[in-house]
């Protein structure tokens, strides 16, 4: 049920305008890079410039190649998440389920398809996101699962400013907006909320480009935000070893024991014969007041995983709750709990560095080779043009020499061929048909265009022998160490998109916990087995001390 909440609203809206003004440049980038490297790599200006000259604006995209080359090599290498235990995990089991759920849980979202998604974003654009999420495994099911979700365009996210980790899932709030048709909003949220969401006026301010319409008259736009809190909490270490948080502390059940007593157990726990010269029961009531009148006599202790346990020390821990919001206008149409302490809206970031005013700049792949490939188009151009200027004319004669009308016939038809090629005097007998040579381009052209090509090469670091085409290496070695070299700088990119994959896979891994919290059934991959049905958190015995593929372990 959608609830007004103007002061809330306002305050993501300010936070998408904060991130959109101080990243107005990336954003830019963002998109006139993808246009250039997939689209049109002329300015409306230089184009037209051109026309007027009666010059053809001639493309000859050699980026577009570099990235399909790069997209493949990533298409054909795209990693899986894989869970790596702890050292102190030594129920191997439940690694192995681990492994196998989390890479179940890739498989389902299509992780690679959102994986490549965010590598060409990156590696065009400067950065790139994918986000986690959760949905129902059925219309019929309360069950929730993880879920790798590809987002469209990475200029409709927005982060904390003050993030530090380079993918950003540190910051205190996060998340990204989207279009929906007015049509579309009324059946998900109701006429009366869609009416009260008139179009916004842009209107001119200090800084237009942050600021932008978030309703139109066809159309409102629904943003999505992650909020992070802190939450103040004690964990605590047991004599066994084991340290739990505040909540497993709390749930566990207590005990008073005897001192100088190995009767560890509750009484009902044990089975004893009949003694009829036993002392007579005492009710609870009796039990507690013998428990104040003798409390140095007891020791308390605390029942975990079926053994008596005490706590060794303690300390207070801060940690991280995190808020999923929907909202649209001053409505807030949706709010729940994210079961991680990061923002699962994940930044990736090709490579970048930050200016003197603490502003991060990203840069694309390609960012370095864009010159040299708009000097290929000019050079392109003009050769072409030079091309379209050219005469064809093969012979330069006055018009005595070809007057009589069998003569034009002749010369009229290049076509026409002969023993031999007759011309008509003119009136002194002298001069006779000239031959003319081709028209040649100018070879500082075609050095300069050679040029420019070499310079997209050593610009990007991808040589000729890196993509399959013949470069001036002769030996074999030569081949191998000119593709390293090129794999070098190539690695950025890829390593980039790894890392933000490592990132995914931790949130999704704090996620299992609290989504995998229940017995349930599922069907997994494991090793030498093959698909199998699984149950999760099988408990094994009545007390539920003692659990079999325990995914609740964080």
């Amino acid at each position: 049920m959608a609830r007004k909440d103007p002061e809330l609203c306002a305050e993501f809206r300010k936070y998408v305008e904060d991130w959109r003004k101080k990243n107005r440049d990336n954003i830019q980038q963002y998109h006139d890079y993808h246009e250039f490297v997939l689209g049109s790599q002329w300015e409306d200006d230089e184009e037209q410039l051109l026309k007027n000259y009666n010059k053809i604006p001639l493309q000859f995209n050699k980026l577009a190649p570099l990235m399909n080359h790069m997209l493949g090599e990533q298409r054909m290498n795209t990693p899986n998440l894989q869970a790596v235990p702890d050292e102190d995990i030594i129920n191997e089991n439940d690694i192995h389920i681990r492994q196998a759920l989390i890479k179940e849980i890739s498989l389902d979202s299509k992780a690679r398809v959102v994986y490549q998604i965010a590598f060409q974003q990156a590696a065009i654009g400067g950065f790139g996101a994918y986000r986690i999420g959760t949905e129902y495994v059925s219309n019929k099911s309360f069950d929730q699962i993880p879920v790798i979700l590809p987002i469209r365009d990475a200029t409709r996210c927005f982060w904390d400013v003050g993030a530090e980790t380079p993918n950003k899932t540190d910051g205190m709030h996060g998340g990204l907006y989207t279009r929906m048709s007015r049509r579309l909003f009324r059946k998900k949220y109701g006429r009366s909320v869609e009416a009260s969401i008139p179009p916004t006026v842009t209107e001119t301010e200090e800084d237009s480009f942050a600021s932008f319409e978030w309703s139109a008259e066809d159309s409102i736009t629904i943003g999505e935000c992650y909020k992070r809190t802190f939450v103040n909490s004690t964990i605590y270490e047991l004599s066994n070893g084991e340290v739990v948080d505040n909540d497993t502390f709390q749930s566990l059940e207590k005990m008073k024991v005897k001192k100088d007593s190995f009767d560890f157990f509750p009484e009902e726990e044990i089975a004893e014969e009949e003694d009829e010269n036993a002392p007579i029961e005492m009710t609870e009531e009796e039990k507690e007041n013998e428990l104040k009148e003798n409390k140095e006599d007891y020791n308390e202790y605390l029942i975990h995983n079926g053994m008596p346990v005490t706590v060794v020390r303690k300390r207070k821990v801060t940690s991280y709750k995190i808020k999923h919001y929907k909202w649209a206008g001053d409505y807030i149409l949706d709010e729940t709990d994210f079961p991680s302490q990061q923002i699962p809206i994940i930044f990736v970031d090709q490579n970048s560095f930050w200016n003197k005013q603490g502003q991060q700049v990203c840069r694309p792949f390609v960012k370095d080779a864009r010159d040299a490939q708009r000097f290929i188009n000019y050079l392109g151009t003009q050769i072409a043009y030079l091309i379209k200027i050219s005469r064809y004319d093969q012979f330069m004669a006055s018009s005595a020499n070809v007057k009589s009308p069998k003569t034009q016939l002749v010369w009229k038809n290049p076509t026409v061929q002969q023993g031999a090629l007759i011309y008509d005097l003119d009136k002194e007998g002298g001069s006779k048909p000239e031959q003319l040579r081709p028209p040649e381009l100018p070879t500082s052209l075609l050095q300069q265009y050679e040029r420019a090509c070499n310079d997209i090469q050593t610009t990007t670091g991808i040589y000729n022998a890196k993509t399959g085409d013949q470069g001036n290496e002769i030996s074999g070695a030569a081949i191998d160490a000119r593709t390293r070299q090129g794999s070098y700088n190539t690695y950025i990119v890829f390593d980039a998109i790894n890392r933000a994959i490592t990132v995914g896979g931790e949130i999704i891994n704090e996620m299992i916990p609290h989504l995998y919290d229940t017995q349930r059934k599922v069907t997994l991959e494991l090793p030498d087995i093959g698909r199998k049905p699984v149950i999760l958190n099988e408990q094994v015995d009545e007390y539920g001390s003692l659990v079999v593929n325990d995914m609740k372990k964080r």
